[in-house]
Formats: structure tokens, sequence, C-alpha cells
């Protein structure tokens, strides 16, 4: 073997040990195409070496770590790679799926709620996507949905003729009132009007004359008490039920209603003039124990000045 640092014809064998199978495997005229691996002073190599044409074989030798050096390298870029992208991915992740997720859950939550009845919803998670997509149409359909009931429930609690609340919104309005009732003591009081001589109109001028007259009626009731709700009970009858400013001011609210019947009926022919009976009963927490009191006594004065009037236009007439 000649190498630079040992001595010239020196033996591989007894250079390093790790070199004897090699000087076994070239002794029986390897070709050299392999790579062997040895140890020299506790350096992990590696040799390869080519046959000269004189015979001699020409040895390239180089520690394992120089030759690895370009994979370590690599290796290392892609593990330092994997330590960056790994969490960036998982943040990602996590971010589009909460994302998604979240409209998911809003709409998942808005679907019991209109289950059970709720339809005063508002997603609030709109995206551009598929998902936005079905929650802006989600949100469509509530909105159309609360519409027809709203829609739906003015049928039913609205008198169709004059408009005002009917005689279902009036029993609502009542068992509210008794709740109130139940629970403490409210003041309100309950006025009921009624039209006189309506079956005489209808009989002699036809219904829809006396549906005319029903109509314009209610338009002086509601005029008279602006900011109390107005029902209609029966085909002639109403009832208004005070409460707050109305209720303290009662009394001329009810000089008002005077007032506009009178100037109703100055303005208006003979034939078509009005007269409405009226009575009015206010909550009292001792003697009341069910709302129906107040509208019995409210309804029983209201007939006690029906009785008055036709008594006073008898005596007129006489």
């Amino acid at each position: 073997m000649f190498h630079k640092t040992y001595p010239f014809g020196a033996s591989m064998g007894r250079v390093d040990e790790s070199l004897i199978p090699l000087v076994v495997e070239l002794e029986n005229g390897t070709s050299g195409s392999n790579l062997f691996s040895y140890v020299n002073e506790n350096v992990k190599k590696k040799m390869a070496f080519r046959t000269l044409r004189n015979g001699m074989r020409l040895a390239v030798t180089a520690p394992l770590s120089e030759i690895d050096k370009s994979k370590n390298l690599l290796l290392f870029q892609i593990v330092i790679s994997l330590l960056i992208i790994a969490p960036l991915s998982v943040l990602v992740t996590v971010v589009i799926t909460r994302r998604i997720i979240k409209p998911l859950k809003e709409l998942n939550t808005a679907a019991k709620k209109i289950a059970e009845g709720d339809l005063s919803i508002s997603l609030t998670q709109q995206t551009k996507d598929e998902v936005g997509t079905l929650s802006d149409s989600f949100q469509q359909t509530v909105n159309h949905l609360q519409k027809y009931i709203n829609y739906i429930n003015s049928l039913a609690y609205r008198d169709a003729l004059t408009g005002v609340k009917n005689k279902a919104a009036y029993q609502d309005a009542e068992h509210r009132l008794e709740e109130q009732m139940r629970q403490g003591r409210p003041e309100f009081a309950v006025v009921v009007l009624d039209i006189n001589d309506l079956k005489h109109v209808n009989d002699y001028f036809g219904h829809d004359f006396g549906d005319m007259l029903i109509i314009d009626a209610c338009k002086l009731i509601c005029k008279s008490f602006p900011h109390s709700p107005v029902y209609r009970v029966g085909g002639d009858e109403f009832a208004v039920i005070l409460e707050g400013a109305d209720y303290e001011n009662y009394e001329k609210l009810l000089d008002n209603f005077q007032l506009a019947i009178q100037e109703y009926n100055e303005n208006n022919h003979q034939d078509n003039r009005l007269s409405i009976a009226r009575g009015i009963a206010i909550y009292n927490s001792v003697t009341d124990l069910v709302f129906s009191n107040v509208f019995k006594q409210a309804d029983d004065a209201m007939y006690q000045n029906k009785a008055d009037m036709k008594q006073r236009r008898h005596e007129v007439e006489q």
C-alpha cells in the first residue's frame, strides 16, 4: 500500500484491522464496484477503488460524515421544514375548520330555536362560500316565514271590517291583565261602547249602510282613544282598555269622545248620524277578582247609558 501517512509497502491489514475483509476481497480479484466501510483512528470511513492498466488499484477514501454531509443537510432541512410547516398546517386547518364549523353550529342553534317556535333569530356568520350561501338562504326563509306568520296573526287578531283588534285579541288581553292581577295591582279601566239603533239602520237602509256606520263609529272611537287598544267584541259593540296616561286622563278622553260624536253628527245628514252608548269601569283590586268583573261593570254602565239616552230621546220626541 502506498499512502502519504503510512510507511511505503505497509500491509493494509496491519494499518487497520477493519480493512482485512477488503484485503481478502482484493486477493480474490474483486472488481471494486462496491463501497467498503471501515474505521480508521476512530473515524468511520468508506473506500472505493478502480483497477489501473498496470494492475495496481487506485483507492479513494473519505470520512462518512463528509460523504453524508449533503444528505444530512437535506434531512436537516426537511426536518426543519416539517417543524415549521406542521404547526402552520395545523393552525390553518383549525382556522378553516372553525370558519366552517362555527356557521354550521349557528345554523344548528337557529334550527333548534325555530323548532321551539322562536323565529327571532339573526345569523351573524356571513361567509362567501357554500356555508355562507346556505346561511343567507336560511335567514331569508326565516324572514319570509316570520312575515307570513305576522300576516296570519294579523288576520287572526284583526277585525276584517274595521281593521281594529277582534274578540280573539281581546281575550288575549284579558288573559294578560288577569295574570297581572294575580301578580300585583295593575291600574286599568275598561270602556264598553255600543252603537244605538244599528238594527233599525240595517233594516231600513241595508247592511252595507250599517257597515259604513260601524266603520265611522270605529274611526271616532280610535280617534278619541289614540293611545289605547280598541277591540270589536261584537257586531256593534266595542271595548277599549285604558292603561298608563289614558287611564289617568279617562274623564277627558270620554268628554272628547262625546264632542267627537256631536261634531260628526253636525257634519252629516240626519240619516247618517251616530248614537253610541258607553260605559266605563275602573279596576278595583279589592272587589274585582277576575277581569270579567270589570268588563261586566262597564257593560252594565253602558246599558244604563243606552237606557238613559233612549229615555231622553223619547222625552224630546214628546
